[in-house]
């Protein structure tokens, strides 16, 4: 009797130890336990930063904060949950938020940000460029800022009025769409600050090349005059206009036509031109109408234009909607799963049968 039970009791221990392998070899490897961990840097001062908050967004087609934690003293973090889902990592450091681009997996990730100041030098307005659309009795413009900040030792620029910018007299403000380095663009408001169609954003100027961009219309003819404002003008100025269309000059020299592609004309001028001198206008002729549709997704594969046209908010879903949210795991491994469950179940069955036997055996002996 007891040779029987100790057949049995290894023929259940063996049916257990062959359900665990098949689990281990079944299941796949993102319903096994694994965590996203990283690191934060501060670059400003090339060390650890700690302390500060760490945030795990999960990203479909907007964010949802899955869990917070801080940064430890060596500036390492860590989230115990898989990374088999888009997500992005959120570090908020001197009242500033920096965020890693979309992820998936599990790779280590580093995070940097940077010491903060009201005011740096190396901040630099490089160029605009301006998409002008004449319509019957509007001209629509889409103009483009590139702002570059080179401080040394690198710092982010935040506060009150970090950048401003002029419009033409006259001109309507539409949208404000602001693009930091390396990350996702976003919309922000940019709020009148002086006369003159003067408009100030208090929005961070990280180390980099930031892209704004602004959407305006002027409520007249296509033939009036349209001139920049002096201290709105950077240290290169373009002029993209439909091809048909032929364009007039305040100072003859000031713009030079450079080329035309996919039917803009684009139009340069360079240096610090003086007070008055970027003043344009196009010459009365047929309705250019609707002209420029084609264009304007010709010019949206420019770098600044990519993904700008439909930015979406870099802010955590409020509201209704809830603030955590698990990842819903892909059909494939729902199937193995269950698959990995039923032959669990299988081979438990079968092992409970083969003891049975056993048992049987025993006492007929």
């Amino acid at each position: 009797m007891k040779s029987t039970f100790r057949i049995r009791n290894s023929a259940v221990r063996e049916c257990r130890l062959a359900v665990v392998c098949m689990l281990l070899i079944l299941l796949p490897s993102g319903c096994l336990a694994s965590s996203i961990v990283g690191r934060v840097i501060n670059r400003s001062r090339n060390q650890p930063s700690a302390g500060d908050v760490v945030i795990l967004y999960s990203v479909d087609r907007t964010m949802y904060e899955m869990a917070r934690t801080k940064s430890s003293q060596d500036g390492t973090f860590r989230f115990d949950t898989s990374g088999n889902f888009p997500y992005l990592v959120a570090v908020f450091h001197q009242k500033v938020f920096y965020h890693t681009r979309t992820l998936r997996g599990v790779e280590p990730v580093e995070v940097p940000v940077y010491d903060t100041a009201q005011r740096i030098n190396g901040i630099r307005h490089e160029s605009n460029t301006l998409f002008v659309r004449p319509q019957a009795d509007a001209v629509n413009v889409t103009e483009f800022f590139v702002i570059s900040n080179q401080s040394n030792p690198p710092r982010t620029m935040a506060g009150v009025n970090t950048f401003n910018f002029m419009l033409p007299g006259g001109a309507v403000m539409d949208s404000t769409v602001i693009q930091p380095p390396a990350t996702l663009p976003l919309r922000i408001n940019a709020t009148p600050c002086g006369p003159g169609n003067h408009y100030c954003v208090d929005y961070p100027i990280r180390p980099g090349i930031t892209r704004l961009r602004a959407v305006y219309h002027l409520k007249q003819p296509e033939t009036a005059w349209i001139t920049l404002p002096r201290r709105h003008v950077a240290e290169s100025v373009a002029l993209l206009i439909p091809e048909s269309l032929q364009l007039e000059t305040g100072t003859a020299g000031v713009w030079e036509r450079r080329s035309a592609q996919s039917g803009l004309a684009r139009y340069v001028t360079t240096g610090a031109p003086t007070a008055g001198s970027l003043a344009f206008r196009f010459s009365a002729g047929a309705s250019h109408t609707g002209t420029g549709g084609a264009e304007a997704a010709s010019l949206a594969s420019t770098n600044l234009q990519s993904g700008l046209a439909q930015a979406p908010t870099s802010q955590p879903v409020r509201g209704s909607a809830p603030s955590r949210r698990r990842p819903v795991l892909p059909n494939h491994l729902l199937i193995t799963f269950f698959t990995s469950l039923a032959l669990m179940a299988m081979i438990a069955v079968g092992g409970n049968l083969y003891a049975h036997r056993l048992r049987g055996r025993g006492k007929r002996s």
